[in-house]
């Protein structure tokens, strides 16, 4: 099998001339971060006159950025993510490209980015783009897209005081684990990833007396154990099945293993999790680094926006390991 890095070369290439002095910490996450406002300057929507991405797509790629701008805040990340808002929401708030048959429901993918602008800069025009979009979520077909919706619709309840949403989207997302929406075999391990990664995201707005919360720490240790159990052993990836003229072969999956490292690390960091899965995120991240070949001058091939989005989720969680809470006493 060939190098997986060189079969992304027809992908999204990041150079960042990312330069780092004595004394500096290497950080991948910001190395990426950087990388990317360099090679779609003014918003992940336009590139060299085209659409750079999709929401879904787009919609990881900036809950990665925002994640780094809230570990290292930097102006030009915020401005990033602002531009990149703004080419979606218009000045009286309406959605633009809001295409109601997309497979990402109603543009939930950037809902978390417009809630990060409504709290930060409280323009009214950012609160009415939010109820929008919970409102377009609102008897839509839970598909492996409405992941990336629950985690809004909880920061949407928190931030404007409806705690209805917390309540109907975990409930949601519990009824999904046992009824999980594949429609194909690769699709089963997408599902898979953003489904850990969507709960331990949306535990992040869980009342402390929300019934829920309880229900959701439990779902996220049966997902963990699982996404132990099918980690690659030999290469410490996750794998998904993809075609290729009608053949199927197991390939190593960046995007995917960089959401289950995501998940694991940041559920250990927050208590949910016991340390000793933290071991298995340690695994995964060094296996995604040496796949990706990311070096000292930031050099790194992504096969899409999500890809790169999910790699700086794991990177920023992989570089705040060490302030892991201590265990909560569950039986994990």
């Amino acid at each position: 099998m060939k190098p997986f890095f060189v079969a992304m070369a027809v992908g999204l290439f990041i150079g960042t001339g990312y330069a780092q002095s004595a004394g500096d910490v290497f950080s991948p996450s910001a190395i990426v971060a950087e990388g990317v406002l360099r090679a779609w300057p003014g918003g992940i929507h336009t590139a060299v006159g085209r659409k750079s991405t999709t929401p879904c797509d787009g919609g990881i790629l900036l809950d990665g950025l925002a994640t780094e701008w809230n570990r290292t805040p930097k102006d030009d990340t915020f401005r990033y993510i602002m531009a990149s808002v703004d080419q979606y929401v218009a000045e009286d708030g309406t959605i633009r490209d809001a295409d109601t048959q997309s497979r990402c429901i109603s543009n939930a993918g950037i809902g978390r980015s417009v809630l990060l602008a409504w709290r930060v800069t409280r323009q009214p025009r950012y609160a009415k783009a939010a109820k929008a979009l919970r409102d377009r979520m609102a008897g839509r077909q839970k598909d492996s897209s409405y992941y990336l919706a629950v985690p809004f619709l909880a920061g949407y309840a928190a931030a404007f005081q409806s705690p209805q949403d917390f309540t109907d989207s975990a409930g949601q997302l519990l009824l999904m684990e046992r009824r999980p929406p594949y429609k194909t075999a690769s699709d089963s391990m997408l599902v898979e990833s953003l489904y850990t990664a969507a709960i331990v995201d949306t535990l992040d707005w869980a009342p402390a007396e929300a019934p829920e919360r309880k229900a959701l720490i439990e779902a996220l240790i049966r997902r963990a154990r699982v996404a132990r159990d099918i980690q690659d052993v030999g290469t410490s990836l996750w794998w998904a099945p993809r075609w290729q003229a009608g053949v199927s072969t197991l390939r190593p999956n960046l995007r995917d293993s960089s959401l289950f490292v995501y998940a694991i690390a940041k559920a250990v960091r927050m208590g949910y999790l016991r340390k000793e899965y933290l071991d298995s995120a340690r695994r995964g991240w060094k296996a995604i680094l040496k796949e990706t070949k990311i070096g000292p001058e930031g050099q790194i091939l992504f096969a899409n926006a999500a890809e790169a989005g999910a790699f700086m989720l794991a990177a920023s969680e992989m570089e705040q390991a060490s302030t892991a809470t201590s265990e909560q006493g569950r039986p994990h």
